[in-house]
């Protein structure tokens, strides 16, 4: 095993206020490449709590913001009405 790699997770990593300094990019890479980990568990939280959505069939995450004027007649919104409008995805790497 090379030198750089850890073999061990640094405890800061299970405290819960971190993930709420970490930036969207960040949390995404925890998500995707920590599976089944508490650290994975985190990150998903902070995720939601930051308006993100993960969506289990596509195993992406998507972000939805309210429709605005704009959005009016354009075929935006989302299926089922609701006045939601799909702004951005992330999927694994």
């Amino acid at each position: 095993m090379p030198a750089f790699s850890r073999s061990q997770k640094l405890p800061i990593f299970d405290n819960p206020a971190l993930y709420e300094k970490l930036d969207a990019e960040t949390l995404f890479f925890i998500f995707y490449n920590q599976p089944g980990s508490y650290q994975q568990y985190l990150a998903a939280r902070e995720l939601k709590r930051q308006a993100w959505r993960y969506h289990k069939q596509h195993g992406a995450w998507f972000q939805v913001r309210a429709a605005g004027p704009w959005a009016e007649g354009k075929g935006t919104r989302a299926a089922g009405g609701g006045g939601m409008v799909m702004v951005g995805s992330l999927s694994s790497i």
